[in-house]
């Protein structure tokens, strides 16, 4: 939750965290003991507050960008930093599941194997086909999201340096969901 911009107060308020504590200053300790360990992340974050400072917006490797404005807070002026450190995360992610959608979807086509492409649920894609095409389909959309941080560079002329893989499921039904090994 740190790294989409959470704070000690949320997390002194959140049901699945108050187990453990509902004081913000133990979270705010938590939290500077994470800083503190992952200094690459606390730099990231000081460097996307200081380019909003600066601009008024910051922008992310795939070109997409976010502006922000001071927002007043108990009388006095702030940015709005969870927002800050959140928006980066989440539309980076989007645009990397786009990716391996579009590459999936043309795939799939090429396959001539019958699907539906219903779409994408945060990072799955979801696609409905007939069981006998399940293996063929789960090794396309295994390519299509291994593909990324190439396609990512071809795209974005953006070095994505994490390799990526997934997980497959396969069900009648979003609940009746199995891992389905290939």
């Amino acid at each position: 939750m740190l790294i989409y911009g959470g704070s000690a107060y949320s997390y002194a308020h959140d049901s699945d965290f108050t187990g453990v504590s509902s004081d913000v200053k133990f979270w705010q300790g938590v939290i500077d003991r994470y800083y503190d360990k992952y200094k690459g992340i606390r730099k990231w974050h000081d460097q996307l507050l200081e380019e909003v400072k600066r601009n008024g917006f910051i922008t992310i490797p795939s070109g997409r960008f976010y502006a922000f404005q001071p927002v007043l807070k108990r009388g006095m002026w702030e940015w709005p930093l969870t927002t800050i450190k959140n928006y980066p995360v989440q539309g980076f992610g989007a645009d990397l599941v786009m990716l391996a959608r579009i590459y999936a979807y043309r795939l799939l086509q090429e396959s001539g194997l019958e699907f539906v492409m219903v779409g994408t649920v945060h990072d799955s894609i979801v696609v409905d086909t007939p069981a006998e095409n399940c293996y063929t389909i789960s090794m396309l959309l295994k390519k299509a999201v291994e593909a990324v941080p190439a396609l990512c560079v071809e795209h974005f002329g953006y070095q994505f340096s994490l390799p990526l893989t997934c997980e497959i499921q396969t069900g009648m039904n979003k609940r009746d969901m199995k891992e389905y090994a290939i």
